[in-house]
């Protein structure tokens, strides 16, 4: 991964970016530093690699790395009620999304960012996802409601996505345990 890295930001330092340099620091974050800036700690390099990804538009070129994450999450299934019907986690855990997205006023409030916890930890518990599982799990749902974003009519409903997706986007798998 570490070529993988350095290829993203020579790519992203194409497209504009002011990346000096990159290294792992002693604690064992991936520390990135751009010109005019602090430097942006990420807890590993897979982090670090699909924020560049996302942030410099590269993900055309490296949409190979999320089609395998795809593919797992919808692979994983959950029994429901005596039934032999299937549903992949990531259907659950949008729909679970969806209800308490559906309701949240304007603002994101400390209700509804407990409910949107608590359904993550319930999809957690049931699939024991690991640290790496779960981030990859998170980018599939960033994806859904980014695509959201963009398929919004109204300010008022782009606002409040944005608003939800900031925070799905801030929440790290130790938060869930």
């Amino acid at each position: 991964f570490e070529h993988l890295l350095e290829e993203i930001i020579a790519k992203a330092r194409l497209k504009g970016a002011k990346i000096l340099t990159w290294y792992q620091s002693p604690n064992g974050r991936t520390v990135i530093e751009i010109y005019g800036k602090l430097p942006i700690f990420y807890l590993s390099r897979h982090a670090a690699i699909d924020s560049i990804i996302h942030q410099y538009n590269l993900i055309s070129q490296y949409r190979h790395l999320y089609q395998s994450a795809t593919q797992k999450f919808k692979l994983l299934t959950v029994e429901t009620t005596g039934q032999e019907h299937k549903v992949s986690t990531t259907s659950k855990a949008i729909y679970e999304c969806e209800i308490v997205f559906g309701n949240m006023d304007n603002e994101l409030t400390a209700s509804t960012r407990r409910k949107l916890y608590a359904a993550l930890e319930k999809i957690n518990a049931s699939e024991r996802m690991s640290p790496s599982e779960f981030y990859l799990f998170q980018n599939v749902l960033i994806d859904h409601f980014r695509d959201k974003v963009i398929e919004a009519r109204s300010t008022k409903k782009k606002k409040q996505l944005q608003m939800f997706l900031r925070f799905l986007k801030e929440i790290s798998h130790s938060d869930i345990e």
